[in-house]
């Protein structure tokens, strides 16, 4: 899963005139790159196409074309190409690497390597996944299936009725490529790419959240050809292969304890903090809050999307904010703010789309696929099916445990949808995880993230031979939420010399949340002290 966050200081705000037209040559088996834009901080970008094999285990299946951008190195010559994936799964690439991420990746390497990413099968214009004629049949679903199991008495139940359909509208309309989009293939495409740069044929990766994922498979898969691979905000692979991995909850509710404590001792700049001074503690009013909403959702306009709130769309909206504790948990902080004081200008100002400034420039990709891409990719990956909900009842329990605060909606969006999925991957990895690389792989694990905790890191790693876990000290989703001196000078020089940190390195960070500090302060540090 990702993140989204305004550009920063280093965010690569491009000025593209026209990104969705940029020409793209694919050449068969290399890649020729065409400069297609320079960024506000001069930086070059340049797009190219690969044409792959649309499946790999049927020769006459014909080509799909991955679309690619690279960010070309300052210090010349480049010590070559670094190729990021930012997760999802379902995220393109490309706007991610030209945007926040892509600022933060390139800083930290300091300028030394091509930064290079593409929109993986499923997502944007590749294989685009949806389901649905149209986008107004996708918003009636949308709007009709609630977001929880655990939002009434009849939740449960509507949600595996519901997700039956969206997998019977699946089979229908991806019935050409559902089982062509799986993570085994994305390794493939991976490593075509690599051939295709034509440096020496070896692995150089970060990958984020679900990108954690696509590393551990490409390196399971070509163990002799995996030279650099940080992945970095980690999945348990064996949870997420068998589609069991309520353990995705383990830090949740510490992360919103966290968010909570924040708030109240930042209180002159957390308008949340003055709730904190009633009988009840904050994380009880809250909880009471979500219990009424189930009955009395707030309604304060017409706009059933920006001015209408209850129990099912205020779960999704807390986790996703947890995500970002610079920027997401002041949001929340504002919105549970209104809900407290039954502000509805307040709560608007919050929940309204945000369009991007007047003068923004940031490149538009084209994104074709549906929001069913996340599912296309991870159910299809997974062996977990089920013809009845009682089958599945232990699971959705067990992620109920794990979280009080979103195991129930966690427990709609993957098990309750993934087994009733139509589609199998093609190929699936098949391995004990017991995987000797090339070079050793390098794990970077927050201490508190609300979807990716430091376990999964620790599970992940002891899967392959001599890596390391480097133990991010911080909040949010994945390195990327609060940045470190320290984490990027050990993710750098992993990537310039090869060099591992003594696993269980622990990195603080060096912005905190309510604080007047900023990214652009974090990362002209970063800038400044880690260039050298």
């Amino acid at each position: 899963m990702c993140f989204y966050i305004l550009a920063t200081l280093f965010a690569l705000t491009a000025t593209f005139t026209d990104i969705a037209a940029a020409p793209f040559s694919s050449n068969g088996s290399s890649i020729e790159w065409i400069t297609c834009g320079a960024t506000s901080t001069g930086l070059t970008v340049q797009c190219g196409g690969l044409e792959v094999p649309q499946d790999y285990q049927d020769a006459a299946s014909g080509k799909v074309t991955l679309k690619l951008v690279k960010v070309l190195a300052t210090v010349q010559p480049s010590k070559g190409s670094i190729i990021y994936n930012p997760g999802g799964p379902g995220e393109g690439g490309r706007a991610d690497v030209t945007g926040y991420a892509g600022g933060h990746v390139f800083v930290t390497l300091g300028g030394q390597f091509d930064v290079i990413s593409w929109d993986p099968r499923g997502t944007g214009d590749t294989l685009p996944y949806s389901c649905f004629q149209d986008s107004i049949d996708r918003q009636l679903y949308g709007v009709i299936t609630p977001q929880t199991s655990n939002s009434s008495d009849t939740a449960a139940g509507r949600v595996w009725a519901l997700k039956g359909v969206l997998a019977s509208a699946c089979a229908d309309q991806a019935r050409d490529y559902g089982e062509l989009v799986g993570t085994a293939y994305s390794a493939r495409d991976l490593m075509q790419i690599v051939d295709a740069l034509g440096e020496d044929g070896l692995l150089r990766y970060w990958g984020v959240s679900y990108g954690s994922i696509l590393g551990m498979t490409a390196a399971a898969m070509f163990p002799d050809r995996t030279e650099r691979v940080v992945v970095d905000g980690i999945l348990n692979p064996h949870d997420y292969y068998h589609g069991t991995d309520s353990s995705q909850l383990a830090d949740t509710d510490a992360v919103f304890a966290g968010f909570l404590s924040a708030c109240i001792a930042s209180r002159d700049r957390c308008p949340l903090a003055k709730w904190g001074l009633q009988s009840k503690s904050l994380s009880q009013q809250v909880f009471q809050l979500l219990d009424q909403l189930k009955s009395e959702p707030i309604v304060f306009g017409s706009d059933l999307i920006t001015q209408y709130l209850d129990y099912d769309k205020l779960k999704p909206l807390i986790f996703s904010q947890l995500y970002d504790p610079l920027a997401g948990w002041p949001q929340l902080a504002s919105l549970l703010d209104g809900l407290f004081a039954n502000n509805g200008s307040q709560i608007a100002s919050i929940l309204a789309p945000s369009a991007p400034p007047a003068s923004s420039a940031l490149p538009q990709f084209p994104d074709l696929a549906g929001v069913e891409a996340r599912l296309g990719i991870r159910c299809s990956d997974t062996t977990l099916r089920a013809d009845a909900l009682d089958e599945i009842q232990p699971l959705i329990q067990s992620m109920y445990a794990q979280s009080a605060l979103v195991g129930d909606y966690l427990a709609a969006a993957q098990p309750m949808a993934c087994t009733r999925w139509p589609f199998t991957a093609k190929e699936r990895v098949e391995t004990d995880w017991n995987v000797n690389a090339r070079h050793p792989l390098l794990f970077v694990g927050n201490t508190f993230d609300p979807v990716t905790p430091l376990a999964s890191a620790w599970n992940a790693s002891s899967g392959f031979v001599g890596s390391s876990v480097l133990v991010h000290n911080g909040y949010g989703h994945s390195s990327l939420a609060q940045p470190s001196l320290c984490t990027a000078k050990h993710i750098r020089k992993y990537f310039t010399d090869g060099t591992l940190p003594p696993t269980g390195t622990v990195c603080q960070t060096d912005v905190a949340p309510f604080t007047n500090e900023s990214f652009e302060d974090a990362f002209t540090s970063l800038n400044g002290s880690i260039m050298k």
